[in-house]
Formats: structure tokens, sequence, C-alpha cells
């Protein structure tokens, strides 16, 4: 999910549950718009840790937030997390590309021709079919 504030387009954590990102969004808006996506980029990594269980998400982000601007805090998660968004979007756009190619492959512009001539047409293509082995 994208959000927009101060100019800052920001991508949540695919694993946030819906009910905290109005929390969240709050954190996020007395954030430096320079940190805010390796906040969540922070969050995101520290969600998917199996060892790690964070009861209060927009908690665990405002703590980071605070750390992050004293300088007492390091994000262990933010830049493999913002490299996998990366190439994920480059994967993505890869696959819209190839779509693209083929529908632009499947569309067959035919030369304009009466009825008679496109049922001579088939009835060659019919009679070339029944020939093959």
């Amino acid at each position: 999910m994208n959000f927009q504030n101060d100019e800052v387009d920001v991508t949540f954590p695919s694993v946030l549950g819906k009910q905290w990102h109005e929390a969240v969004r709050k954190v996020l808006s007395i954030a430096k718009p320079e940190h805010r996506q390796s906040l969540l980029d922070e969050l995101e990594g520290q969600l998917r840790n199996p060892g790690k269980h964070i009861a209060n998400p927009p908690g665990y982000l405002h703590s980071l937030r605070v750390g992050l601007e004293s300088g007492r805090v390091q994000l262990a998660y933010a830049q493999s997390i913002a490299s996998q968004r990366e190439q994920n979007r480059h994967a993505q756009d890869a696959v819209q590309e190839h779509i693209k190619a083929l529908n632009t492959n499947l569309t067959t512009i035919l030369p304009p021709m009466t009825k008679e001539e496109a049922f001579a047409q088939l009835r060659q293509q019919v009679q070339a079919m029944r020939k093959m082995p």
C-alpha cells in the first residue's frame, strides 16, 4: 500500500495488518520525510523475523523513529527490504512489458476482404489441414 504525506510516497509493509495503518500513519507524520520509507522497511523486516513478536507495530515504529533520529539505533533490515522491493518492482515491470508484447503479437490485422474471399481462404485452409498426415 502506498501512502503519500508531505510529498513523500512510501510503501507500507505487506505483512502489516490494516488495523495498524492509521496509527502507523500518525507515527510517520512526525518522522522526518527522508526516514519514513526506511522506518517502514525496518518494521517490515522485523515483522517478518520469525524470532521476534511485535505486539504493537505503531509503538515499535515510534521507538525506531526516536532511536534513528537520535542516532542510537541502526536499522538492520531496511536496506535489504528496500532492495527486495526494488527487485520486485523491476520484475513486475518486466512482466507487464512481456504481457504487453504478447498482446501486441496476438493482435493480427487482417487485410480487408469480402465474405466470399474469406470463405475461399477458409476452404483452402481446411483442404490443407485434411492433407496433413
